[in-house]
């Protein structure tokens, strides 16, 4: 069964649901042991080794990685490159939707999947939808930001999740093309850390302090992570 199932060409869904998972992750935990990965495989019908391998395959297209002289596998799909170039074409619709088929593979309301509170939601109707849509995008760059700073405050150090926040550079708001790309992103943790105290608005200009940030680049080049902030959010110009 399992032999058939890797001669089984990867479609479209399974490509956006190992994207979806390998935004989730840092670079260093792409291997079989992973629970993620193993869960992600069962899901998908796919072997662990079959999956982590995709993953690896994404890898070779994040500049991120490149900067740092990582290429990932030397070979892959070209679904892989057209799931890469979608996001970034659309990056809100290819996150929601990486994250309803998620949800429609475990079985599982999306607002269980995506972790998100009910409890101020509408019933239902347009309103709902709305809300939940956002909020399934938020937890989306959340978790990506998170994993791109291996959990842990760029700041502080600081490594408690329920205490860290995904903070943009350039304002959601305000940037609607960049509101889910994750190297927009700072992770800072709300005792200490926001980012009015990182990055300064100038006449509509976001400069990030480097001076605060410390270490920051020193430590970011030598993690094991996913993404790595673009150096033109340094500095943000609103357009």
């Amino acid at each position: 069964m399992e032999g058939s199932s890797e001669r089984r060409p990867w479609s479209r869904d399974e490509h956006i649901l190992a994207f979806n998972l390998y935004c989730k992750i840092s670079f260093g935990t792409i291997h079989m042991r992973n629970p993620r990965v193993i869960e992600l495989a069962s899901s998908i019908g796919r072997t662990v080794g079959a999956v982590s391998y995709k993953l690896a395959n994404f890898a070779r297209l994040d500049p991120s990685l490149q900067a740092r002289g990582i290429r990932g596998l030397a070979h892959g799909a070209y679904g892989e490159v057209e799931t890469w170039k979608e996001f970034c074409d659309d990056p809100e619709s290819l996150a929601y939707e990486s994250e309803r088929l998620l949800a429609d593979r475990l079985g599982k309301p999306i607002e269980m999947t995506a972790e998100i509170s009910e409890t101020d939601l509408p019933k239902e109707g347009l309103e709902r939808e709305s809300i939940v849509r956002q909020r399934v995008n938020q937890q989306f760059f959340r978790k990506a930001v998170l994993a791109a700073y291996d959990c842990a405050c760029c700041i502080t150090g600081i490594a408690v999740s329920d205490l860290l926040v995904a903070s943009h550079i350039a304002p959601w708001a305000i940037d609607k093309k960049n509101r889910m790309n994750p190297r927009n992103g700072l992770c800072l943790n709300a005792l200490h850390g926001n980012r009015s105290r990182v990055a300064h608005n100038l006449n509509g200009k976001w400069t990030v302090n480097l001076e605060i940030l410390g270490d920051f680049a020193c430590y970011r080049c030598t993690s094991e992570s996913a993404i790595i902030p673009l150096a033109r959010f340094a500095t943000w110009q609103a357009s």
